[in-house]
């Protein structure tokens, strides 16, 4: 996306299977290894397409790139910016960028932590804090915001019965995670509730009280206003109305096809509708 090669991840995104990207182990080595997946098939794949050529434009693009993964040594969740996350704020180098984007896809216990800048701690996928991380962008001044997800708004009782470790921990994991989702989303909202009322509060104040006294309430050195300069968000949810057909370590050139088509169909409707005041 930030080199607007739309046509060539749409390709990978439809063109993709389970070996490409996961390989299962046999119980003997699942014991023996940090998780229950080998994911060189899906080091392979970040290697054939974010090679030197594409990372120096990903570098040279307008557009700002965050990976988000948790450290699992302090338990925070950290950004990846390749620009400035290198050493001193320096860029980084395109080998930590790739293990930056493998690590932001790892599902824990699943797939391996990955060790980004040599020497350094171990990181999961981001989704472990932050399903719909909008804090960075609202952090670097973003007021548009699309959050792209992958679970519908209602859940409904799921009919299996679940008596495989790995499909239990999806499961787990999936339950887990709405749970996150929704505090991601509730922040962004609350945000705009607290500006809303804080022009409101302004407005109000400005009819009661002289243009001097206003500046004493709203602009106290002492307690500075957390939201002073924000602009409300343009919050837009795009997400499926109903379950998607595979669970998201299962990959499948046709049903990837129909999930593509699922998701344009939601954006239309998202845009359509408007900006999300509440959940």
């Amino acid at each position: 996306m930030a080199t607007d090669d739309v046509a060539l991840l749409r390709y990978i995104y439809t063109s993709v299977r389970n070996e490409d990207v996961i390989l299962s182990r046999d119980l003997l080595n699942v014991l023996t290894h940090d998780a229950i997946y080998d994911t060189n098939p899906l080091w392979s794949l970040i290697n054939s397409f974010v090679n030197r050529e594409r990372y120096e434009k990903i570098l040279a693009s307008a557009v700002e790139v965050f990976l988000a993964t948790v450290n699992l040594q302090t338990g925070g969740i950290e950004y990846w910016n390749p620009r400035t996350s290198g050493p001193g704020g320096t860029a980084l180098d395109l080998r930590a960028f790739q293990r930056a984007m493998m690590a932001s896809a790892s599902m824990p216990v699943l797939m391996p932590p990955i060790t980004i800048l040599e020497g350094g701690a171990q990181h999961v996928d981001g989704g472990v804090r932050e399903i719909a991380p909008l804090k960075v962008a609202i952090d670097h001044g973003a007021t548009d915001l699309y959050a792209i997800l992958l679970t519908p708004a209602q859940h409904e009782p799921k009919p299996d019965r679940y008596v495989f470790l790995v499909k239990t921990l999806l499961r787990s994991i999936d339950l887990f995670t709405q749970e996150v989702l929704a505090n991601d989303l509730a922040t962004a909202l609350i945000y705009n509730q607290a500006i809303r009322h804080r022009e409101t509060l302004r407005a109000k104040a400005a009819r009661l009280l002289t243009k001097k006294q206003v500046k004493a309430l709203f602009d106290d050195p002492a307690n500075p206003d957390p939201f002073a300069g924000k602009r409300l968000l343009n919050l837009y949810v795009i997400r499926p109305q109903e379950e998607l057909p595979i669970d998201s370590l299962q990959f499948s050139p046709v049903a990837m096809s129909q999930i593509m088509t699922l998701g344009g169909e939601a954006a239309r409707r998202a845009l359509a509708a408007g900006p999300v005041l509440s959940l």
